[in-house]
């Protein structure tokens, strides 16, 4: 992942002014036992999904800070040693490990013990999103080419059953007097297969481990079949190299929170963390919780219902937060940029979303509200298609500062279902 750092001279004065703030807020200045919330429990979030969980579980318990002011692009945070010190001074700071590089580093200097990363109880992936930036007229490797079809489809006995039916048909439209017999050997042939994927639904429904490693990228199609993960050392072809860093740890997704699901586990995780540093207020905690994850639920009801029956399971957006959401509900997402908003992609890149939109008839490019939508513009005037916003809930600015995680959300279905033609 592209790591945002704070420069060094900003870098050298929040070190020197770490101490005196931590000394400040953390006992020093003679605050409450929990800080300085008027008896309330002091919480620090990281930015707007973590800070809508402390808010809405904490309830009248908690007094939530966010480091993420509304307007800024959370990847691009640098800390203030004001923001320091409420790290330093917090009973609880709700964070994402590798999100935010200045807060990994600022919680691990100054608040071990009240640190919370939520990224375990998230279960992040590597999506396969292309985060890399490349030389320009180079292209990404081919392993993460959103066009890049992958032709291994023999590997998933469902999609084999399909070319099974296909031949079946051909045969028997060139050869009809023999039509009889390709019609029985390909319907025992198709039992067959039938059973063989049965037997892997079965034998792989209850697995520790859920990822495997393989030496090249040939069994993407059976890994998604059977709800595992495909780590492939090369591409689609075995004598490929391996691709730079794309198949490493730090290419984890930290998009969690566009996947209702993962982010229900998440409040399970906050809910259970305030619990534990403050049994006091426990039964609030439970209380609000269960209300927000039923809220939640219906979210991934109406998702699910949503977007079941589209004309189109395509969507293009400026960067690729939404792959998460993407594998939930059966779409594909081509990402203009990789993981971080302002990556400046490629022409290359560019030349292939343009050939993805048109081969596929794809309606609307989006963009997102804290970064230049003039990309996404770029190549929908090109491609002559609309755009459209789809949040990625990173933040609130001024426009959308009244809405919720769950109203954006709820937003984001309704362009989803608008773009993709959905009934």
């Amino acid at each position: 992942m592209k790591m945002i750092v704070m420069k060094s001279g900003l870098r050298a004065v929040l070190a020197g002014a770490t101490a005196l703030a931590a000394l400040t807020l953390a006992g020093c200045g003679g605050s409450a036992a929990n800080g300085t919330g008027g008896g309330k429990l002091d919480v620090v979030a990281s930015f707007y999904p973590l800070e809508f969980i402390a808010r809405t579980v904490g309830g009248d318990a908690v007094n939530v800070t966010t480091l993420t002011a509304p307007g800024v692009e959370p990847h691009d945070l640098e800390l203030t040693p004001k923001q320091v010190g409420e790290i330093a001074g917090a009973k609880l700071v709700v964070f994402e490990k590798n999100l935010q590089p200045a807060v990994d580093e600022a919680v691990e200097q100054n608040a071990k013990d009240a640190g919370f990363d939520i990224a375990p109880a998230a279960q992040l992936e590597a999506t396969g999103a292309d985060f890399e930036e490349h030389e320009e007229g180079t292209a990404a490797p081919a392993a993460h080419k959103d066009n890049a079809l992958d032709p291994h489809f023999w590997l998933d006995p469902v999609r084999y059953a399909a070319v099974v039916k296909a031949v079946e048909e051909k045969l028997a439209s060139v050869d009809s007097a023999n039509a009889a017999g390709y019609h029985e050997r390909a319907k025992a042939l198709l039992d067959q297969v039938g059973k063989l994927d049965t037997e892997f639904k079965t034998g792989l429904a209850s697995c520790k481990l859920k990822t495997f490693v393989t030496s090249h990228e040939a069994f993407a199609y059976l890994a998604k079949r059977y709800g595992l993960t495909m780590v492939g050392i090369a591409g689609f072809t075995p004598d490929a190299e391996p691709a730079p860093a794309a198949h490493t740890e730090d290419a984890l997704d930290p998009h969690f929170w566009l996947d209702p699901v993962r982010y229900a586990e998440v409040v399970n995780a906050v809910t259970e963390k305030l619990v534990a540093t403050d049994s006091a207020n426990a039964e609030g905690y439970h209380a609000r919780a269960k209300t927000l994850l039923a809220e939640i639920g219906k979210l991934n009801a109406d998702f699910k219902t949503g977007l079941a029956d589209c004309r189109l399971k395509t969507f293009v957006t400026s960067h690729q937060a939404f792959a998460y959401l993407a594998k939930r509900y059966g779409l594909t997402m081509v990402g203009i940029a990789g993981f971080t908003p302002d990556a400046e992609p490629t022409p290359a890149r560019i030349k292939e979303v343009q050939d993805i939109v048109k081969a596929q008839h794809v309606t609307t490019i989006f963009y997102e509200e804290l970064v230049s939508p003039k990309v996404a513009e770029t190549i929908a005037r090109d491609v002559g298609v609309q755009t459209a916003v789809l949040s990625p809930i990173e933040g609130l600015s001024d426009a959308n500062s009244q809405e919720t995680y769950l109203t954006l959300m709820q937003e984001n279905l309704q362009e989803l279902r608008k773009a993709n033609g959905c009934s």
